[in-house]
């Protein structure tokens, strides 16, 4: 398994809580073994973006391939950033905070 390595400001910590108990390890204890070992940069940069990100959609939609848009229906308080083919991290913005961060295939 990689060493994970990442920054998070302690004054700054936008990201709230998690949904998704995969990413609450890999973001809380670093341990990325319930995630795909491929995807462990990208999910741990987009985790950092979402960190330090004020307003959503702006601080997020320039980064190629994100793909960042709201959800409709009975999730449509929701945002998603794609991460690759279904998969995407999903989670509601408030306030400058993220809540309910969650990895899923929702296709």
């Amino acid at each position: 398994m990689p060493h994970i390595v990442h920054f998070v400001n302690p004054g700054r910590i936008m990201i709230k809580n998690f949904k998704s108990k995969a990413l609450r390890a890999l973001w809380e204890y670093d341990d990325a073994s319930r995630l795909p070992a491929r995807l462990l940069t990208k999910i741990l940069f987009m985790l950092d973006q979402l960190n330090d990100a004020e307003i959503v959609p702006d601080d997020l939609s320039g980064i190629k391939g994100w793909r960042i848009h709201p959800l409709k229906g009975p999730v449509k308080n929701l945002w998603s950033l794609t991460v690759t083919g279904n998969y995407r991290i999903v989670f509601l913005f408030d306030g400058g905070n993220a809540y309910n961060v969650d990895y899923l295939d929702y296709h």
